[in-house]
């Protein structure tokens, strides 16, 4: 029966025409999805990285706000000044 439906050539060409069809949407579905991962490992390094930058940024002035505390003190203690 397949042989006979074939034995057309409008049956040839429908076939053809659905094969290619099914083919460029495979293709086109794969290149998306290819990019789509490249494009969402891109966002998530600069997220990374920017998290990284404020979170280091926060460090920075926590450090930053203990060291002048800290150099503070010896100033401020009654025992240290000279006489």
């Amino acid at each position: 029966m397949i042989r006979r439906w074939l034995g057309s050539l409008v049956n040839r060409a429908v076939v053809l025409v659905i094969c290619f069809t099914l083919l460029s949407a495979l293709v086109v579905t794969v290149v998306g999805a290819v990019l789509s991962q490249s494009e969402l490992e891109q966002q998530a390094k600069n997220q990374v990285a920017t998290i990284a930058q404020l979170v280091a940024g926060e460090l920075d002035d926590k450090l930053g706000r203990r060291l002048e505390t800290i150099s503070m003190w010896p100033t401020a203690l009654p025992w240290t000044k000279p006489c």
